[in-house]
């Protein structure tokens, strides 16, 4: 994800990371959030299953790639890397064990 970031503009940058990150809640907590669901819903959903820790986290991701979207973000010099970072390294700390290691 972070090597997706060099040459792209911000704006495209956050939506596609939206995008990746609403489908990694949905497939990883079992949700069945529509497309179309807002991110209240989708993170209502993921409340029960996440806890409200994580769930608060991915919401702050989400709602910066919203402002982002909407052009209501003031980017600075290599804030989509630190997004993109905090992005990965959340989603690797969700990450279900390796059922192999059982």
């Amino acid at each position: 994800m972070v090597a997706r970031v060099a040459g792209r503009d911000d704006k495209q940058f956050h939506v596609e990371l939206s995008v990746i990150l609403r489908d990694y809640c949905v497939r990883r907590y079992g949700l069945h959030a529509a497309a179309e669901s807002t991110n209240t819903e989708l993170l209502g959903g993921m409340r029960r299953h996440a806890g409200e820790t994580v769930t608060r986290r991915f919401g702050e991701l989400l709602e910066i790639c919203g402002l982002a979207k909407y052009a209501r973000y003031r980017f600075e010099e290599g804030s989509a890397h630190q997004t993109a970072r905090i992005a990965m390294e959340l989603i690797c700390e969700q990450a279900p064990p390796d059922a192999s290691e059982s």
